[in-house]
């Protein structure tokens, strides 16, 4: 993703680039992950999760903007679990929404707060091949790790300058 000209670039595996498209004047992609032949896109400014093909047709929405329980406002990172559901975090709402890939609302996890398993600006997020979700959250400076019922598992990091500690931590893998 390509937030400054909103495009997705797509290069081959030999780091050489292929195309660009996307929709610039509708879209601002901030992540993308691939489902079989579609590609989820977070869409920070719609508030939404544009699947879209590998040509850049936008295919069907998911979710849409507001601060409902299926709504998001600031969809910045997604990831594809196991059980095919998109686990999408929303910065502004402070929460991760969960949906299908036909686009039906399935759940939220965490919410505002300071509080262990509470989020206050969450980032990055991968799920394992467990259904384990792992989030980045960039204020309190942990990873947070969730079972894929929400349930809180365990915290990783701690803000301050210890070896294990985290600075605004914005991605992960896994």
């Amino acid at each position: 993703c390509d937030t400054g000209q909103r495009m997705i670039l797509v290069f081959d595996s030999e780091d050489k680039f292929v195309d660009k498209f996307g929709h610039p004047k509708s879209c601002n992609p901030l992540d993308v992950a691939i489902a079989g032949d579609e590609l989820l896109v977070a869409d920070a400014s719609g508030g939404e999760v544009e699947v879209w093909s590998k040509t850049g047709e936008v295919l069907r929405v998911i979710g849409r903007k507001g601060s409902g329980p299926d709504e998001m406002e600031n969809p910045t990172n997604l990831d594809l679990g196991p059980d095919n559901r998109i686990y999408v975090t929303d910065s502004f709402l402070q929460t991760i929404k969960v949906y299908d890939l036909e686009g039906n609302f399935v759940d939220t996890i965490g919410g505002p707060g300071q509080a262990i398993g509470r989020f206050r600006r969450p980032k990055g997020i991968a799920v394992d091949p467990n259904g384990v979700v792992y989030i980045a959250d960039a204020v309190h400076d942990t990873i947070q790790i969730f079972n894929s019922t929400g349930n809180l598992l365990m915290v990783l990091g701690t803000p301050g300058d210890k070896p294990y500690s985290m600075g605004i931590p914005a991605a992960i893998s896994i």
